[in-house]
């Protein structure tokens, strides 16, 4: 049952949370979030320059897209 509860229920089966006695989540909204500001340190950070690393890393999951796509594609055909 515990399994059911924490790993499958979604956010619409969540009435309210309650975290040491203080209710944060309630009827689908966190309440101790500035959603303003939340959104305006997203746009903030997402237009900061990509670190090389990022850049390194973003190339490199382009290229074995197509590979990982064609093995699935294989696989659900039974061909894997």
């Amino acid at each position: 049952m515990l399994d059911a509860l924490i790993q499958r229920a979604n956010a619409k089966a969540v009435d309210a949370v309650y975290v040491d006695g203080e209710k944060i989540f309630e009827d689908g909204r966190f309440l101790k979030v500035d959603r303003e500001a939340v959104l305006a340190e997203i746009s903030k950070e997402l237009t900061r320059p990509r670190p090389h690393d990022d850049l390194a890393r973003a190339a490199l999951a382009r290229k074995i897209t197509s590979y990982g796509r064609k093995f699935y594609e294989d696989y659900l055909r039974g061909d894997a």
